[in-house]
């Protein structure tokens, strides 16, 4: 649990004092209110303590921070019981409405409950989330694993390719976003993945289709699963994944090395 130290209590005071008469400002915006508290200096408790003490969009804000640190620290109860207590976001800020609804189905994904995390992720969609694209890339990925968890694995690879374009600017997010692209579709039967080959529409997704079918097609041998994927990324040269390859393939030679 985030705990305060002796040395920055003057300075959570102070930040605490600033975020309540910024509260009582109707002229600042929820952006501004957020930012005049550190949640990393300020305890858990003590976010609890003053969302309980506050009321209205001040006691959102607060309970919205403490939710965030609970999830963070895999408190999952506590982490439910202020997730209940979120009510009547209708009439708050569609940035704070937003922030909770991600925050309520990364919960609800921490709990193995995939269709809830669906709803949650559905309703942010509904506000305009796609004009947001602070929160874009958090939507995706926490779409995806939803989609995975639930075993809808062509939905959940077609959102991971959505993903994959915001990220390409981040090389360690867009690693990332491969392995959840390779194990999507492995996931895939030889039925399925001959559907979505013939849907795909994009130099990505066709590239990522003949990857799977290379390397499925020499499961018996690692050597030629290696070769396979050096001819697919001399072909496919342009493909982001010829560059940033799955860590699953990356292993295999590895594996070819120490056999």
């Amino acid at each position: 649990m985030k705990i305060i130290s002796p040395n920055n209590a003057r300075s959570c005071l102070l930040v605490l004092i600033l975020l309540v008469e910024a509260c009582g400002s109707t002229n600042n915006s929820p952006e501004r209110y957020t930012a005049e508290i550190d949640p990393d200096l300020v305890s858990i408790d003590e976010l609890v303590h003053a969302a309980d003490n506050s009321e209205g969009l001040e006691a959102a804000q607060l309970r919205v921070m403490a939710l965030e640190a609970l999830i963070e620290d895999g408190l999952l109860d506590r982490a439910a019981r202020q997730s209940a207590l979120l009510t009547d976001l209708e009439y708050y800020p569609e940035q704070l409405q937003i922030r909770a609804l991600l925050l309520q189905a990364q919960l609800a994904l921490r709990e193995n409950q995939a269709a809830a995390a669906i709803s949650f992720l559905a309703e942010a969609n509904a506000i305009g989330l796609q004009q947001r694209q602070d929160f874009h890339r958090e939507y995706l990925l926490a779409l995806g694993h939803a989609y995975r968890d639930s075993e809808q694995y062509e939905q959940a690879l077609s959102t991971y390719l959505q993903l994959e374009n915001v990220s390409a600017s981040a090389a360690s997010s867009n690693l990332s976003v491969h392995d959840e692209i390779w194990t999507a579709i492995q996931r895939f039967s030889a039925e399925q993945l001959d559907g979505f080959a013939s849907s795909a529409n994009s130099y990505q997704s066709r590239g990522w289709v003949e990857l799977a079918r290379v390397v499925n097609s020499q499961k018996l041998s690692i050597r030629a699963q290696l070769d396979a994927i050096e001819q697919w990324q001399r072909i496919w040269s342009r493909h982001p994944a010829a560059q940033e390859l799955p860590k699953q393939l990356l292993k295999l030679e590895q594996t070819w090395q120490q056999r």
